[in-house]
């Protein structure tokens, strides 16, 4: 029953902190998504998902470059995406 328990709250805070960081991102708080989802992607590394909202945010900042730079190497990693 304790290791259940324990398993739900981590996983609850990983789902209110990806909600939150997918609010930033909708709403345009860039940095602050930028910030988060570089937390979820130490917990999560090999995420496509996590690496290709960084590079949505920084397209929404306008930073072309990183953005296109993160968006070909999920190409890259996984082609058929």
């Amino acid at each position: 029953m304790f290791i259940h328990t324990y398993v739900y709250t981590y996983v609850c805070i990983y789902i209110r902190m990806y909600i939150h960081t997918y609010v930033y991102t909708y709403v345009c708080i860039n940095i602050q998504a930028l910030v988060k989802y570089g937390e979820l992607q130490e917990i999560f590394p090999k995420s496509h998902y996590i690496v290709s909202q960084k590079a949505l945010a920084r397209y929404n900042m306008r930073d072309f470059s990183e953005a296109q730079l993160a968006f070909e190497l999920i190409l890259k990693q996984d082609p058929y995406r």
